[in-house]
């Protein structure tokens, strides 16, 4: 469901960003709507759509109709209805999560704009990370650079600070340049072929890879590969099993049934009639295919360089594909956005990539899940894993022996594969030695529990990043949550408030923890919840300053269930200092 799921994955770092904006606020003595019930709701929501057992099971669906329109046609309405719907309701919890969250998010940015000390049109950016950090906003449709913008708090610009995006350059040259990278474009496979990092001058491209960075890649399964990962991977031949993890009454690849001599089918190109002799059924032997004929328009802000791809030959597969590749000229990374438009559905098993072959010698990777990163190469996956297709909370590096390398953060989208597209594969020992990325962008590989098709219009973005002798796993963590969860921003044009128009808010002393909790606590304790939770894994002490407006005395330690876990911590002057683990978290009611 990447509709979905690209909503989660954008909503989920905003709901604690939402609980510390409000404790902020209040902090400043303004009065904000109660949010308790609003947040708590917010977070069941993301919870119910975090839940996997939901939706009807694909024999219900008619799974074994192949072809989508005989499956229209014979289904009757009712059960189609049904079968559609169950997906729709569980798409609705996180979309009933975005409205909270943008709804109260909006409400308070804008609270805190008409608030400050500056007269007429003005734009408040707030950093919801407890590290100073600068970034571009969009605004109304226009960019602005905030630059130093504080710890938790907000900083004011004029509204004429945010621009619009310059002409487009009707003739790009074949080489383009960046304060940070020179690139080529590769219009045959709609990628970049090559790029230069010029501070280490580092070709970042694997010259030797089929694939470029950025290129869109659909995988369409025939009946062997369905079959081998079943059989690899499922300790049963039958039952739910093969009607959960395999794709039963499929038809025979057309090779297997021309080596089988079945009369029914028929050579590539051609209406294939499949084992069963059935017309209508879609072609069936595997194949990897690539929108052909990129053409290429240049646009630049002040503060970007933006390349926008567009397919002329989609091959069937929608009606139009775009590649965005965005360059800041303050930021040493690459955005790309890969957008379909009326994606065309089918039943056949298949999944669509976006592919980053990069040039690391020999990489050591690092996949940063959720507690940690791990090294697929060890033992940090138990036996019996899946090693070909990994869920991943903030991204993927990769180093050389020299500690350089490149780091990338799917934005939209958890799921990966190292080395090889991992859809139907299936191992207990792959280990992978090339420092190609594979980020998936939709799958129909699952019968129960989620739709047997993909259609629809949707983007899905990725930041990646070059190391340059960096802690692979501190910069996976600072750069990931950047990208993850960026500035935000709301306009006013209004009266002066009373607030200064640059303040700081909660600060840690070092950057790579994340704050998941800085408000009411949900445990009913009096005092203000706070988390913390490391994840560059760096351990000592961490040093919490509050707000100046927030006044507490001590800092009690609790667990996850708001229960008390030690002596108080005194806080002195707005600061205390807690000995925080690689990775580990901690939490405090303060009062």
């Amino acid at each position: 469901m990447p509709e979905a799921t690209k909503i989660a994955r954008n909503i989920r770092p905003l709901e604690p960003a939402l609980d510390s904006l409000d404790t902020h606020l209040k902090s400043y003595g303004l009065k904000t709507d109660p949010l308790s019930k609003e947040l708590a709701d917010a977070y069941e929501g993301s919870f119910l759509y975090g839940e996997h057992t939901w939706g009807m099971n694909g024999e219900f669906g008619g799974r074994r109709i192949w072809s989508l329109e005989e499956w229209k046609k014979k289904l009757p309405i009712d059960r189609q209805k049904r079968f559609l719907q169950s997906f729709d309701d569980h798409a609705n919890y996180i979309r009933a999560t975005q409205t909270i969250v943008q709804r109260e998010l909006k409400t308070r940015l804008e609270q805190l704009a008409n608030s400050v000390n500056v007269e007429g049109e003005r734009i408040v950016v707030w950093n919801a990370l407890p590290w100073v950090r600068s970034g571009i906003v969009d605004v109304n449709g226009k960019w602005l650079y905030a630059e130093d913008v504080p710890p938790n708090g907000y900083k004011t610009y004029p509204s004429h600070a945010a621009a619009p995006a310059m002409p487009v350059l009707s003739d790009p040259p074949g080489v383009l340049t960046t304060p940070f990278y020179t690139f080529t474009f590769d219009l045959t496979r709609g990628g970049i072929a090559s790029l230069i990092d010029k501070k280490s001058g580092r070709e970042l491209v694997d010259k030797s890879s089929p694939y470029v960075i950025g290129q869109f890649l659909h995988e369409r399964f025939s009946k062997n590969e369905v079959d081998r990962f079943f059989k690899a991977y499922s300790r049963m031949p039958g039952g739910w099993a093969l009607d959960d993890l395999g794709k039963p009454g499929m038809p025979e690849a057309w090779s297997q049934a021309k080596a089988l001599g079945n009369v029914h089918a028929t050579a590539p190109g051609q209406p294939n009639l499949g084992a069963m002799g059935k017309p209508g059924i879609p072609e069936s032997d595997y194949l990897a295919t690539t929108p052909a004929n990129w053409t290429v328009q240049i646009k630049r802000t002040a503060d970007t360089d933006i390349a926008v791809l567009t397919a002329g030959d989609t091959k069937g597969l929608a009606k139009a594909y775009t590649l965005t590749f965005t360059f800041s000229r303050h930021l040493n990374a690459v955005d790309v956005e890969w957008g379909v438009t009326d994606k065309t559905p089918d039943k056949m098993p298949e999944g669509g990539w976006l592919c980053f072959p990069f040039a690391v010698k020999d990489p050591l990777f690092t996949l940063g899940r959720l507690g940690g990163p791990i090294n697929p190469a060890t033992t940090d996956l138990v036996p019996g894993a899946n090693r070909h297709l990994m869920a991943i909370s903030s991204g993927v590096a990769m180093t050389g022996s020299d500690q350089s390398g490149i780091a990338l953060c799917p934005l939209d989208s958890p799921l990966v594969s190292l080395e090889k597209p991992g859809l139907w594969w299936w191992s207990m020992d792959f280990i992978p030695k090339k420092s190609t990325v594979f980020v998936n962008l939709y799958n129909n590989m699952w019968n129960t529990n989620f739709p047997l098709w993909q259609e629809g219009s949707w983007s899905n973005r990725v930041r990646f990043w070059p190391l340059l002798n960096e802690k692979a796993s501190e910069s996976l963590a600072v750069q990931s949550m950047e990208a993850r969860l960026p500035l935000l921003a709301a306009s006013a044009n209004s009266k002066a408030g009373s607030l200064p128009a640059t303040s700081t808010g909660l600060t840690l002393s070092r950057k790579g923890v994340m704050v998941t909790a800085f408000g009411a606590d949900p445990d009913g304790n009096p005092g203000t919840l706070l988390r913390v939770w490391e994840q560059a894994g760096n351990a000592g002490a961490l040093l919490v300053t509050l707000p100046k407006g927030m006044k507490a005395l001590k800092a009690t330690p609790v667990n996850l269930r708001g229960v008390s876990t030690g002596e108080p911590v005194t806080i002195n002057d707005g600061t205390f200092t807690v000995t925080l683990g690689a990775y580990a978290p901690a939490s405090f009611v303060l009062d």
